[in-house]
């Protein structure tokens, strides 16, 4: 059950089961789902840096009152739109290092890709050592990532790197990429 901004409370099916009809297949589920490429070090092609910035202090409150869309920064520039700030090369492997200058922690999202994280201060733990898409990057700290870019390529669209949390992207932490 959800409420709408009027008060109204709204009521709807997201989706239903129906035990009735029940398989009799007896397929063996593969060993292998999926096959994965697994990105290495050795085929890196480029290096990209990313300084996740942040006004603290009076700036940060009275900005965020504002409206301002200047106030957390990735690499010196908050969101623009109309600008594409990265152009990957289909096919590619890139090391993108993620370093957090701010004291609160970002959790950094990277959409179209999946990714490896290869370097941290504290030990990768268990939880981070598959395929993610987003990494917590803390405060003072910096990350590194190997990235496989898709071969799929198209110049016009361009994919987004942000802070996943929703009120630092709302104000200027994040950027685009192509991949060409």
């Amino acid at each position: 059950m959800m409420q709408s901004i009027q008060g109204k409370k709204q009521e709807f099916d997201i989706f239903q089961i129906d035990a009735r009809s029940v398989s009799t297949s007896n397929k063996k589920i593969p060993d292998n789902l999926v096959k994965h490429d697994n990105p290495s070090v050795r085929s890196i092609s480029n290096k990209r840096v990313f300084k996740l910035q942040m006004q603290m202090g009076p700036e940060l409150m009275m900005g965020a009152m504002s409206g301002s869309t200047d106030l957390l920064k990735i690499n010196g520039k908050s969101m623009n739109i109309n600008r594409i700030d990265e152009v990957v090369k289909a096919g590619s492997v890139e090391l993108w290092e993620i370093e957090n200058t701010s004291m609160m922690p970002h959790p950094f999202h990277i959409h179209n890709v999946q990714f490896k994280i290869v370097s941290r201060p504290s030990k990768i733990k268990g939880h981070e050592l598959g395929f993610k898409d987003v990494v917590l990057v803390r405060p003072h700290e910096t990350v590194q990532v190997l990235i496989k870019f898709p071969q799929f390529s198209d110049a016009k669209t361009p994919y987004m790197y942000h802070c996943h949390i929703l009120e630092h992207e709302d104000h200027g932490m994040m950027g685009q990429f192509v991949v060409v």
